[in-house]
């Protein structure tokens, strides 16, 4: 009989992946619901913690999505990556909520036109002899994409670049003529990295300042002038793991320098602006440090930012979500007690930006043409 028993769990767990891309989630939330901690931690590899005496489900303002009927590419494994760490335990797909208000004013950053602008994602995750497979980056890139779509962006995804590729495509995006009628700009990286520098999948470096973030200044990209530039970096920024510490500390932002380059005021620029301004940028993690994930879940930083970003950007600005964000990864820990910090740099950042899900103006016909 316990052979029997046996037999048909490993026939459930072989027959998930198969199931479409959101069995696994919503089979650990079915565990979760029954108390079957002890499963959830061999599944996930979270250490099994009790959740708040009154857990929160889903309600009609954050349905979950029915299964899909795709081929999910998912592995159910608890074995930690080649980094040691774990991810999001539970984190099914949720629908964006949308927002009732329009949240607009002199100090709010226009975002009102469908659609808004370009979201780029880069996910590098096959680096053959340079670097080990980023496991998992799939969820992240899912995700992201239905997120920002939802956020009235048009999405554009790109995977396993060349460095060099990825500053071409970039500087594409830096120079095109349909910036001149955006909202915004959203970019997203997903690879390997060390500190200030980003891995193409040859193994040659971008330097994230330099080579990335220079081409969307006031300088090179007028076009954006005055317009939110939102990055997203999901990358390790150095080899350190973070085991925590017995000290109560309270994180803040780190609004990190101007890059070097950037101009001071004088009282003879009358007619000139800053070189660099109204740019947000996001690191899954502060310089020096590892930034956590799991082949199954995707990783930490984008999971929270995925989950925070549906259920509060209908009432919420960026900076509001970005603290609910690093408070959720701050608040984790792995099977192995290891832990993560998410930095976020603001540089000119002169207002508040809402996504106003579900609100849109129609662009005239040729802008929508030209989009």
């Amino acid at each position: 009989e316990k052979e029997g028993l046996e037999e048909r769990n490993l026939c459930l767990l072989q027959r998930l992946p198969r199931r479409g891309p959101l069995a696994f989630d919503r089979f650990v939330a079915v565990l979760r619901e029954h108390r079957m901690y002890q499963a959830v931690g061999l599944l996930t590899g979270e250490a099994p913690q009790e959740p708040p005496a009154i857990p929160v489900a889903p309600t009609a303002s954050h349905p979950i999505r029915a299964f899909g009927g795709g081929d999910a590419r998912v592995v159910v494994d608890s074995t930690p990556n080649s980094h040691g760490t774990v991810g999001e335990a539970s984190n099914a797909e949720l629908r964006v909520t949308p927002a009732k208000d329009w949240k607009l004013g002199d100090d709010v950053y226009s975002m009102v036109h469908s659609p808004r602008g370009m979201c780029l994602i880069i996910n590098n995750c096959e680096f053959g002899g340079f670097a080990e497979r980023r496991e998992g980056s799939e969820h992240d890139v899912r995700r992201m994409e239905a997120l920002f779509k939802a956020f009235h962006f048009n999405c554009i995804v790109r995977s396993n670049l060349r460095a060099r590729d990825m500053k071409a495509l970039l500087s594409w995006a830096a120079q095109r003529e349909q910036q001149q009628g955006a909202d915004c700009l959203v970019v997203i990286l997903m690879s390997h990295g060390k500190r200030d520098f980003i891995d193409g999948c040859d193994g040659e470096q971008l330097h994230l300042v330099d080579d990335i973030y220079a081409l969307f200044n006031n300088d090179n990209c007028p076009a954006l002038q005055g317009k939110p530039k939102l990055f997203f970096v999901q990358a390790c920024r150095g080899g350190k793991d973070d085991s925590g510490t017995k000290a109560i500390v309270y994180d803040t932002p780190d609004a990190g320098p101007i890059p070097a380059g950037a101009p001071g005021s004088s009282s003879s620029d009358h007619a000139r602006m800053a070189t660099w301004s109204d740019m947000y940028i996001a690191y899954a993690t502060i310089p020096g440090y590892k930034a956590l994930k799991n082949r199954v879940i995707g990783s930490w930083f984008l999971s929270a930012v995925y989950t925070v970003f549906c259920e509060n950007a209908c009432t919420m600005h960026l900076e509001k979500l970005m603290h609910r964000v690093q408070d959720k990864v701050l608040n984790r820990s792995s099977h192995d007690g290891d832990r993560q910090t998410p930095s976020m740099e603001l540089q000119g950042w002169r207002k508040k930006l809402y996504f106003n899900p579900g609100l849109f103006v129609e662009r005239r016909p040729e802008e929508a043409a030209a989009k």
